[in-house]
């Protein structure tokens, strides 16, 4: 890891440590909130800070600019519709939650199988990374 991914690391724990210690005291309900919120602040945090760092590691420098806009761009796009598909499930389902938990098992079964099949094989597939100075 180079400096600018220490940096971004270090940030990111001191917000955390700062929520964490707003947390000591607070029970019930009112816990339970300030816990959805930190973890809902985390995953926003994450969606704009880890493409960049993700894509210089695994693609090529000169595919960088392409790939960061198109992860963020699929990550908003996701993150805008999927409330509703869930929504829509969960009206459809008699059993409320269970098309609802059925389809968040599908896709994070999806997700495993999109990061197993995106792994090379052997190192011999890995691209080549040219280093400009």
């Amino acid at each position: 890891m180079g400096q600018e991914e220490y940096q971004e690391l270090s940030s990111f724990l001191r917000r955390f440590s700062r929520r964490f210690k707003l947390l000591q005291g607070i029970e019930g309900i009112c816990l339970t909130a300030i816990c959805a919120v930190l973890l809902f602040g985390a995953g926003i945090g994450n969606t704009t800070s880890l493409p960049p760092l993700i894509a210089q590691v695994e693609f090529a420098k000169e595919d960088v600019q392409r790939v960061v806009p198109l992860i963020v761009a699929i990550g908003q796009g996701t993150y805008a519709f999927a409330p509703a598909a869930f929504g829509a499930l969960r009206a459809l389902s008699p059993a409320e939650a269970t098309l609802v938990f059925a389809a968040a098992a599908i896709v994070q079964a999806l997700a495993i199988a999109a990061f197993l099949a995106g792994r090379p094989r052997n190192r011999s597939e890995l691209r080549p990374r040219v280093k400009t100075q």
